[in-house]
């Protein structure tokens, strides 16, 4: 009953973080919750990073919680000159203080690795170095004023921590006819509904505004009353100058080569 608890448990935290930031770009091969795949027709889409069913419930919910903390930590915020920050990232802009608090993060990140130790399965020596060699790059890096800061958030030691991880339940639990794109990773496709709310984000709230016609400030050419293409009404049934030659025109004989009578 604990096992299957735990198992629901992780699906229900991963569904809801996702959900969170479904509207990011994916943050590179370390990113924990998301990755992008080119199909048969060479074009990418965005999918999901799922636990796969062979991982037991208890290791389920410890990687489950790791991926939440690694992606906070390295690609929750915003991007910045080509690289995500995270909270870790911007911490670690401070001097000093900010670069131990970052480094203290990344630890705290370590130890909830460790809890996913139970009878059936436990860290090996070499991937707890290997969590700690990322501890310790992290803080040398960030050393370095601004360079380091940008070189920090493109590395993403939480992110690498958790890869360490995944690799070890793969070790331990991956059936050998089992095939997954990457260690304890199954790609899950954005359903209809999650497409049409990316799609609306997208747009807007208030939607595509369609072009409105623009009308032109020019007045309309009006008819040469000169050339005699327009009529002007006669004011009170007096004749115009205008009017006057009309009537000259109509009544002069026609220029046929013949002599009008005297």
């Amino acid at each position: 009953m604990t096992a299957a608890i735990g198992k629901y448990a992780a699906k229900k935290l991963l569904k809801g973080e996702m959900a969170k930031y479904a509207k990011k770009d994916v943050a590179g091969p370390y990113d924990p919750y998301f990755a992008t795949v080119t199909d048969s027709r060479g074009k990418t889409r965005k999918v999901k990073k799922e636990i796969p069913d062979y991982i037991p419930d208890h290791q389920a919910l410890i990687l489950a919680k790791v991926r939440k903390r690694a992606y906070r930590l390295d690609c929750s915020l915003f991007n910045f000159l080509g690289f995500r920050f995270g909270w870790s990232s911007v911490v670690g802009i401070v001097p000093v203080a900010g670069d131990a608090i970052d480094g203290a993060m990344a630890l705290e990140t370590i130890r909830l690795c460790s809890k996913a130790k139970d009878k059936n399965f436990t860290l090996r020596r070499q991937a707890l170095i290997l969590m700690f060699l990322w501890l310790a790059i992290d803080i040398v890096v960030g050393l370095v004023p601004f360079v380091g800061d940008l070189a920090d958030a493109s590395f993403k030691a939480n992110s690498r921590i958790c890869q360490v991880l995944e690799k070890e339940l793969d070790k331990t639990f991956k059936p050998n006819a089992t095939k997954v794109p990457r260690p304890a990773t199954v790609y899950e496709e954005f359903s209809e509904d999650e497409l049409a709310g990316l799609r609306d984000s997208y747009e807007g709230d208030a939607g595509v505004q369609q072009p409105q016609r623009v009308r032109s400030s020019r007045r309309e050419r009006q008819p040469d009353l000169e050339m005699g293409q327009a009529q002007v009404p006669s004011r009170s049934g007096t004749k115009t100058k205008y009017d006057s030659r009309r009537t000259a025109e109509r009544d002069a004989p026609a220029r046929s080569g013949t002599k009008g009578r005297r």
